[in-house]
């Protein structure tokens, strides 16, 4: 009821409702007659699940053009970060390939509390199921997650910056975990506290 509450245009002049959904509205970073790309916070779901997700959250937001977002990569709940909308058919299906054949490059950052065994390189490893919502990394190479990852010190604290060449689930928590360093946050694999995100 909520999604259908955020997605119509509510015209009864309640400025509470109105603050309500500007301040979940994903914060619009660029766009022009093609896309349209937003900063999703950690926390909020691509899709409506229990309550809006960025995508409806995103289409609640905009004016009454007849616009079609369409979406063409997606970002864990738990993961803050850029989400690309296509806004025409075909921008869509340029963008979907870019993503599909890796021309257009991802980057991923993460903050770990643990030094890593190794600072850079590339992790590969098939990816097998394991406890609770857990992911594990194997021995393995059948169909492989390929991470590439830089990592440095900052401030009593492990920066990393991650590439992955595959989109698997969880992909970079498991990289980030494999290499003894989980990342903070990440109440699945590093058993901490939750920590602040920027």
């Amino acid at each position: 009821r909520r999604a259908r509450a955020l997605a119509r245009d509510d015209d009864d002049g309640d400025d509470d409702d109105e603050a309500t959904i500007s301040s979940e509205t994903p914060r619009v970073l660029y766009e022009n007659d093609a896309l349209v790309i937003v900063s999703k916070p950690a926390g909020v779901s691509f899709h409506s699940e229990f309550e809006p997700g960025a995508l409806a959250r995103l289409r609640a937001s905009r004016d009454a053009r007849e616009e079609r977002l369409r979406a063409v990569h997606r970002l864990d709940k738990g993961t803050s970060g850029a989400l690309v909308f296509a806004k025409t058919a075909d921008a869509a299906k340029k963008l979907a390939r870019g993503f599909a054949t890796r021309t257009i490059v991802k980057y991923y950052v993460g903050v770990s509390g643990k030094k890593p065994k190794k600072k850079m390189g590339t992790v590969t490893g098939d990816m097998a199921r394991a406890r609770r919502k857990a992911y594990k990394l194997t021995n393995t190479k059948d169909n492989p997650a390929v991470t590439k990852f830089v990592s440095f010190g900052a401030k009593g604290r492990r920066m990393f910056i991650f590439r992955p060449l595959t989109g698997k689930t969880h992909q970079l928590r498991v990289c980030a975990k494999s290499l003894g360093a989980p990342l903070l946050g990440d109440d699945v694999y590093s058993g901490e506290a939750p920590a602040d995100r920027c």
